[in-house]
């Protein structure tokens, strides 16, 4: 009886070992994607909230640092796969890194991007504290802006910050003006800045 059973047992593991199994893929990591708090990425959570992505086989992991500068130094350090940003702030990304790709551009936009003038600025004072995030597309907007209003490019003193500073920079009074989008443009305009310029 013994013998019977291990011969049976010996019969019964070569026809599993002749058996060919299909080879067990691993789930692919999630893509590590990161945002602006800006309402024109919201498609891409509204999306991964509602499953889309999972049924198509996209497994997303999402962050949303806060702080743009921030953002784009934790990609450069491979911290993220894809970055959604402004097409402007991947100019001085794209200068130190050549293996940075581009693969969607949109212009789809209702324009939400705004300047606000802290409470009690004055536009005609002799020297502006204007702060943008330098070296992309805040630069470009802010530079509109002076040239429609007139403003010398010598009046002004650029700060380097980022939108989601922007509203206690002005209520601290560090910036004279401000570039920021929602949310952070009602944030100053609620602590009493005043929205000057939007690019609507």
């Amino acid at each position: 009886m013994t013998r019977r059973r291990t011969a049976l047992g010996w019969l019964g593991a070569t026809l599993l070992a002749g058996c060919e199994r299909a080879p067990v893929t691993p789930p692919a990591p999630p893509l590590r994607v990161a945002i602006d708090l800006w309402p024109g990425y919201y498609p891409l959570l509204l999306a991964d909230e509602l499953g889309w992505l999972h049924e198509a086989g996209v497994a997303l992991r999402i962050a949303m640092p806060g702080n743009t500068d921030r953002m784009i130094a934790q990609f450069a350090a491979g911290q993220h796969d894809v970055v959604a940003v402004a097409l402007g702030d991947l100019i001085n990304l794209t200068r130190g890194r050549r293996d940075v790709k581009v693969v969607l551009v949109s212009d789809e936009s209702a324009g939400g991007d705004a300047l606000l003038l802290r409470a009690g600025a004055d536009l005609a004072a002799p020297r502006l504290r204007v702060g943008t995030n330098l070296g992309g597309f805040g630069e470009v907007f802010v530079d509109e802006f002076l040239a429609r209003r007139g403003i010398a490019p010598a009046r002004v003193l650029w700060v380097n910050v980022d939108a989601a500073d922007v509203p206690r920079a002005l209520a601290d009074g560090e910036l004279d003006l401000g570039h920021c989008w929602e949310p952070y443009a009602a944030q100053a305009q609620a602590a009493g800045a005043t929205r000057v310029f939007s690019s609507a």
